[in-house]
Formats: C-alpha cells, sequence, structure tokens
C-alpha cells in the first residue's frame, strides 16, 4: 500500500479524467476537434499526406498548451516572461555579487590607499 503525499501545494490539480487535469481534457478535445476539421476541410484540396500534416501543425498549440510545463510552469505564463525579457526588456542586465569574503580580501586593498591619502593629507594641514 502507497500513499502519495503532495510537498508543493501550489503545484497540486485535481486529476479528473485518466490522470489529466480538466485543463487538459478540454485543450485535448479542442485539440482533436480542431485537427478532423482541419483535415477534412484540408482533404480535397491537397494531397491527403499534406494534409494531414497541416492538420498536425494546426492543432500542435492545443496540445502545447495543455501539456507543456517548462521550468514547471505553464506554457502561456513561460511564453509571457520570455517574451517580457527577450524582447521588451532592452536594457543591460548587471549582476552584483554578495561575496563577502571576496570584498574584505580584494577591495580592501583597493580602498586602504584611498583612506591612507586622507589621512595623511589630513595630518599634514593639521
Amino acid at each position: 500500500m502507497e500513499t502519495k503525499v503532495i510537498t508543493d501545494i501550489g503545484e497540486y490539480e485535481e486529476n479528473i479524467l485518466a490522470g489529466m487535469t480538466m485543463r487538459q481534457v478540454v485543450l485535448s478535445i479542442i485539440g482533436v476537434a480542431v485537427v478532423v476539421a482541419a483535415y477534412m476541410l484540408t482533404q480535397g484540396s491537397m494531397h491527403m499526406q499534406a494534409a494531414s500534416y497541416l492538420a498536425i501543425i494546426v492543432g500542435l498549440p492545443c496540445f502545447l498548451f495543455a501539456f507543456a510545463r517548462p521550468r514547471k510552469k505553464r506554457l502561456e505564463e513561460f511564453l509571457t516572461i520570455w517574451i517580457r525579457l527577450s524582447f521588451i526588456s532592452h536594457r543591460r542586465r548587471v549582476f552584483k555579487s554578495e561575496n563577502d569574503l571576496y570584498d574584505a580580501v580584494f577591495l580592501d586593498d583597493v580602498k586602504e590607499p584611498k583612506q591612507k591619502k586622507k589621512r595623511g593629507e589630513g595630518g599634514q594641514a593639521a
């Protein structure tokens, strides 16, 4: 006997049918309907193999939005973040290190000569 324990409650989604969530079921039904409709509409005007490839390409976004989870996010959330960071934000990103040991060892050596000059100048003026 095994009991599953949910470790992250934020990622929990109730399974409705065959281990799929309601969102996945609805988008799968829409995807199948789109594929069948696209195939039926294009079958008479082009070769059967080309019509099937076109139907698959047309229906693919429904299945991607239903099942793809890049970096544990829904596809629309991931695409929104990716577009915002890639295309809209043209600012230069500056990364600061928070390494206190590096700052203590290397940056104190750089700061000391400036402080000695200030002390020396102050001592001469007094």
